[in-house]
C-alpha cells in the first residue's frame, strides 16, 4: 500500500537570534529612556494642571470629584511608569553599584502600583460614562 499523505517538515528553531543582543539594547534604550519618558513627563505636566484647575474650581459638582479622582489616579499610574522605565533602563544592569537585581524591585514598586491604579482610572471612567449616560437617558429625574 503507497503512503500517499506524507509530508517531512523540519520543526527546529534555528541557532539564528532575530535580532542580536546589541541591536535589544539599544531598542529597548531609545523606548523607555526616550519615547516612553517623553510621553510620561507630558501626561504627568498635563495631570498636575487637571488636578490645579478642578481645586480652583470646587467641589460642588459631582462631575468635578469624578474627573479629579480620574486625574489623581492616572497622576499616580504615570509616576509608577515613569519609575518602571527608569529601572528598566537596560544601561542600569552595567552599573556594578547596584546590589539589587533591578527587575526584582520594579516588580512590587513599579508594575503592580501601575497596573492598581490603571485599573481604578479605567473603573473611574466607567463611572464617569455611566453617570453621563443616566444623565442623558433619565434627564430631570
Amino acid at each position: 500500500m503507497a503512503k500517499v499523505n506524507q509530508t517531512a517538515v523540519d520543526n527546529t528553531v534555528p541557532e539564528d537570534e532575530i535580532i542580536s543582543d546589541d541591536l535589544r539594547v539599544v531598542l529597548l534604550t531609545i523606548n523607555f529612556c526616550y519615547i516612553c519618558q517623553f510621553i510620561d513627563v507630558i501626561g504627568t505636566a498635563t495631570n498636575i494642571v487637571n488636578i490645579i484647575c478642578f481645586i480652583k474650581q470646587g467641589f460642588r459638582d459631582t462631575v468635578n470629584i469624578s474627573l479629579f479622582a480620574l486625574s489623581v489616579a492616572d497622576l499616580i499610574c504615570l509616576l509608577a511608569l515613569l519609575l518602571n522605565n527608569i529601572l528598566l533602563n537596560p544601561l542600569i544592569y552595567d552599573l556594578p553599584f547596584f546590589p539589587f537585581d533591578p527587575f526584582e524591585i520594579v516588580y512590587i514598586t513599579a508594575f503592580w502600583p501601575h497596573v492598581v491604579f490603571a485599573r481604578i482610572s479605567a473603573c473611574i471612567t466607567a463611572f464617569i460614562s455611566t453617570e453621563r449616560c443616566l444623565c442623558v437617558a433619565f434627564p430631570l429625574k
